[in-house]
């Protein structure tokens, strides 16, 4: 064990950020399995259901569909990708689309981290790295 912990240590001595997106993927992923929210009823849900609604009847579009293109559309293709491959039930769709925001949301940790990086040390990169890592 101590070997392990010593294994770690040096790996994050050498690559600190590789390690930090390793740390972060942990919880990013626990979520994206575990959280499923508490119903379709929120905001929040407004452009997955209006991208579900489009892909199920292209013809039609609605008044609230949201007016951002990338994220619309990358919900639409995740759905459509989930469709190809007959995967119809909304509650494993929504894997998917958990699935790709904990993905994206790494972004923050590595831009975070390259950002401190630049404007401090190497020891604060390496903080802010871990604290955006685990939030």
């Amino acid at each position: 064990m101590i070997n392990f912990i010593n294994f770690l240590k040096q790996k994050f001595a050498k690559q600190p950020l590789l390690m930090i997106i390793i740390i972060a993927i942990i919880p990013r992923l626990i979520a994206a399995i575990f959280a499923k929210g508490y119903g379709m009823h929120d905001d929040a849900f407004g452009p997955v259901q209006s991208m579900q609604e489009i892909l199920d009847n292209f013809s039609i579009i609605y008044e609230d569909a949201p007016k951002l293109l990338l994220y619309p559309i990358a919900q639409y293709i995740t759905f459509a990708f989930c469709e190809f491959f007959n995967i119809f039930d909304p509650q494993i769709k929504m894997y998917f689309v958990r699935f790709f925001h904990s993905i994206y949301s790494l972004l923050i940790v590595y831009f975070g981290y390259k950002i401190t990086l630049k404007i401090s040390t190497e020891s604060n990169a390496k903080q802010v790295g871990l604290i955006l890592a685990l939030l």
